[in-house]
């Protein structure tokens, strides 16, 4: 009788070399110690996340940040894990403390009809015209409640006469606006007072030291606002007015850009004609020509409110997410 042979069955699965599933287990384990190291830093640091969340611009990105880090807040919240960085932010000398909520900008939200959004308008003469402008427009949208103030011969070059960091400083504080649109400079092409004596807008000390006084009244609007959008002065028929105004511009942008909560809006481009030159008569929407530079080739006529009124809204519109 022949006795055959059992032959190994080699359709079967081989357990792994004790070496590799090792392996698979320690990468395992490396990955649940990173995802318990992000999740626990993030249950720590929930409150800066939740913070920075809420001081974002208005959008859907916003709204997803929140979605996010509020539950994450409230986990931290409910275990304590919140309390280590408040220990860590009460052992932080005087000058290293963080500031307290009120000392800054509030947060951003997204106005409604039953949270609305305060609009301020306020500076020199050009603000005559866009003011009422602006606040007829902005309160058209339903979710702004805005108000407006002109003060007539201002600007930065006199404090003596009119001190406009002082003035926000107050205004702001007895009546808080979340939203502030500050134009001056039609009256600031004149000498101005330095520590080394009067210089006139061609001399480089007279840029200088008007560069420091609207970084002064930028810092004041970046502290009492939410967002603040300096609209810059527009062309003007006068040359040698219009080369001070393009100084002025310049200084306007380049310290607007230091500044996250305040934009600068160029008015210069909104009134020249095709050629880039001054004009007082330029196309509305039908093709028809309408005056948008009062006579003195300085302030603007209705029109021409309206005109620069629906840039800044415009811009105003997309940070705050306003509707038409």
């Amino acid at each position: 009788m022949l006795l055959r042979r059992r032959l190994p069955n080699r359709s079967r699965h081989l357990d792994p070399p004790d070496g590799t599933a090792a392996g698979m287990r320690s990468r395992s384990a490396t990955l649940v110690a990173v995802v318990t190291v992000l999740l626990l830093g993030s249950l720590l640091n929930a409150q800066s996340l939740a913070d920075s969340a809420h001081h974002r611009r208005p959008g859907w990105q916003r709204d997803v940040a929140i979605d996010v880090t509020d539950p994450l807040l409230a986990v931290s919240e409910t275990l304590f894990l919140d309390k280590p960085a408040e220990w860590v932010a009460d052992l932080r000398s005087d000058d290293e403390a963080v500031p307290a909520p009120d000392d800054g900008p509030p947060a951003v939200f997204v106005p409604s009809a039953a949270h609305r959004a305060t609009l301020l308008v306020t500076g020199d003469s050009l603000t005559n015209t866009l003011g009422p402008e602006l606040v007829r427009r902005s309160a058209a949208t339903g979710v702004v409640d805005p108000r407006d103030e002109v003060v007539y011969s201002s600007g930065l070059t006199r404090p003596d006469f009119f001190d406009w960091p002082k003035r926000l400083e107050s205004e702001l504080a007895t009546e808080p606006a979340a939203i502030v649109v500050f134009m001056v400079g039609a009256n600031d092409g004149q000498p101005i007072e330095t520590a080394q004596g009067w210089v006139g807008p061609d001399d480089p000390a007279w840029a200088a030291e008007y560069r420091g006084r609207v970084r002064a009244t930028m810092e004041v609007l970046a502290a009492r606002a939410t967002t603040s959008y300096w609209v810059g002065q527009p062309i003007t028929r006068s040359t040698t007015q219009a080369a001070v105004t393009a100084v002025m511009n310049d200084i306007f942008r380049s310290e607007a850009s230091l500044h996250p909560t305040i934009r600068f809006i160029d008015a210069w481009s909104v009134f020249v004609d095709d050629s880039g030159s001054y004009t007082d008569w330029l196309p509305d929407t039908a093709g028809r020509l309408e005056q948008v530079r009062d006579v003195d080739g300085v302030h603007l006529t209705d029109a021409g409110a309206a005109r620069l009124a629906e840039v800044v809204l415009a811009t105003i519109r997309l940070d705050w997410d306003l509707p038409r």
